[in-house]
């Protein structure tokens, strides 16, 4: 047990996939093929490249267990694509896609349809911020 201290734990790194600007732009392009009738496309890539970059730094300065960095993240990610305006039309739809595909691909518990509506726009009226999506992911998680 050279150069290991008693009592202590090693920690294991916490791993969190995030979605990169493609998977960003094919869930767009994919959304476009959905509802061709709406004037969904891209109108600032670089507000898709900051929503990442957001929920990056949401969960490295989050204390707390790994689940608690990924909901962090989750609840940023959220938050900043409907914030940020990335798309012409279809900001919602875009954060309801990705929120479902980072949840599951973080294994957490994915939120109903019809709740995470309710909730992106209640973040679109600007009535809740990343902290008040996180609670309610988190809520989701132990429910």
């Amino acid at each position: 047990m050279a150069g290991k201290r008693k009592g202590r734990r090693s920690r294991r790194k916490c791993r969190i996939y995030y979605p990169t600007v493609e998977a960003l732009l094919y869930a767009v392009e994919r959304l476009r093929r959905i509802y061709p009738e709406d004037h969904i496309h891209v109108a600032v890539r670089a507000a898709l490249e900051d929503a990442v970059s957001a929920a990056r730094f949401a969960a490295a300065f989050t204390r707390g267990s790994c689940r608690e960095k990924k909901l962090a993240a989750a609840a940023t990610l959220f938050y900043e694509i409907i914030a940020r305006h990335p798309l012409r039309d279809g900001n919602k739809r875009l954060a309801a896609t990705m929120l479902a595909a980072f949840m599951r691909k973080n294994s957490l518990k994915a939120p109903r349809p019809g709740g995470v509506w309710r909730v992106a726009v209640r973040v679109a009226a600007g009535e809740w911020g990343p902290e008040e999506v996180k609670r309610w992911l988190q809520r989701i998680q132990h429910g």
